[in-house]
């Protein structure tokens, strides 16, 4: 397994399985009048508290720095409440004075940011805390747009955790 695809296991067995939190991985987010794709790696719906989450997981310096240079990061705070960084313990530092430590590349809004670290026993863990977006604003049909995006999402997760019983079922159906 990838070192991403570990982490977003992680985040999603410990945002996922709430029972008031809809957690999806990698979904396009509508950017109105950009032909750019951007992807939340991580998209987490707190129902109860009526608030919005993303996880950017970043695997090493290399991932990271493609996104920090560009401020591509940047354009997800119109889409959440809260924007975390979720690397692996060993790239914590690194990311942590990129963010708020070097002064050449700061930018006022990276102290909204927050970190979460992952270790290879699966620790989870904030080590900075996000403060809430001032941009986070959706208009409606983007609303509606990530709503049927996360209810497609879900669906196929039910699917394929379920895919063999379907498959059985169908067996016995059509034999």
């Amino acid at each position: 397994m990838k070192q991403a695809d570990f982490i977003k296991s992680i985040i999603i067995l410990n945002k996922g399985m709430y029972k008031n939190n809809l957690t999806v991985e990698e979904i396009g987010l509508p950017l109105e009048g950009s032909t750019k794709n951007f992807r939340a790696d991580i998209y987490d719906i707190n129902i109860r508290e009526s608030k919005v989450t993303i996880f950017e997981v970043k695997s090493s310096k290399q991932d990271f720095d493609i996104d920090f240079k560009k401020g591509k990061y940047l354009n997800y705070l119109l889409y959440c409440d809260y924007l975390y960084f979720c690397v692996h313990i060993d790239l914590y530092k690194y990311v942590n004075s990129m963010l708020f430590e070097n002064t050449d590349e700061i930018n006022e809004t990276n102290k909204n940011i927050g970190i979460y670290i992952i270790d290879d026993t699966g620790l989870f863990k904030c080590m900075k805390k996000a403060k809430k977006s001032e941009f986070f604003n959706l208009k409606e049909n983007e609303i509606d747009s990530i709503i049927n995006k996360v209810n497609t999402q879900l669906k196929y997760r039910y699917y394929k955790i379920h895919e063999n019983k379907f498959k059985e079922y169908k067996k016995q159906l059509f034999n």
